[in-house]
């Protein structure tokens, strides 16, 4: 699913995320993006890049991302895995 989040947005790190992280999530979702939603949970997103998958909360008014996750990406891309299954299978990046 192509995802626009914005023109203006802040990224909140939830967690423990290095800076580098932080920055590289802002910088790959300042254009429109390819993001898989959990379909269990509304407002949360996998994104994925050659090497992180991020695991993101956008509240439905927008304006700012929550970071849950950063996983190494392992594999590359693999559109479609289940997060829950993505998540259980890596490590945590930071």
């Amino acid at each position: 699913m192509r995802v626009d989040f914005g023109k203006r947005f802040a990224v909140k790190d939830l967690g423990n995320h290095s800076a580098a992280t932080v920055v590289s999530l802002a910088l790959f979702v300042a254009c429109p993006v390819d993001a898989n939603p959990d379909s269990d949970y509304p407002g949360f997103y996998e994104i994925e890049t050659a090497s992180e998958i991020f695991y993101v909360y956008v509240p439905p008014r927008g304006g700012t991302i929550f970071l849950i996750a950063a996983l190494e990406n392992t594999d590359g891309p693999s559109p479609g895995r289940p997060i829950a299954q993505t998540i259980e299978d890596r490590t945590e990046v930071d």
